[in-house]
């Protein structure tokens, strides 16, 4: 399957524009267009209309077929996902630490308080 990088270059390409001149049109610099075709970024809503009307190119289909998740994206989610996972294991150690002070209560060996 053909990445969104690979067909973003191409539609450029076909659509006759250089890195420089398809900057120029979206009103970006040269390096935004370069990270999406590289799948180092996406665009932004805005920029994908603006790239479907200069080449056709269907840029919302990407990600809604599941094919964009960049690695920016990744990254993202992954440090959200591991702060989560620290989240729940400091939980679930006070929540034993809890279960373990009633039961020492239950059991007579902690007085209430």
């Amino acid at each position: 399957m053909v990445s969104f990088g690979e067909a973003l270059r191409a539609a450029r390409k076909t659509a006759g524009y250089g890195l420089q001149a398809f900057a120029d049109e979206l009103g970006i610099d040269r390096s935004s267009v370069s990270r999406w075709q590289r799948g180092k970024h996406f665009p932004e809503p805005y920029y994908a209309e603006k790239i479907r009307a200069l080449t056709g190119l269907d840029v919302e289909s990407f990600r809604q077929r599941g094919v964009v998740v960049t690695r920016d994206e990744l990254a993202e989610g992954l440090a959200s996902l591991a702060v989560r996972v620290d989240q729940l294991a400091a939980g679930h150690e006070e929540l034993e630490a809890a279960v373990a002070r009633l039961e020492q209560r239950g059991a007579g060996q902690v007085p209430p308080g």
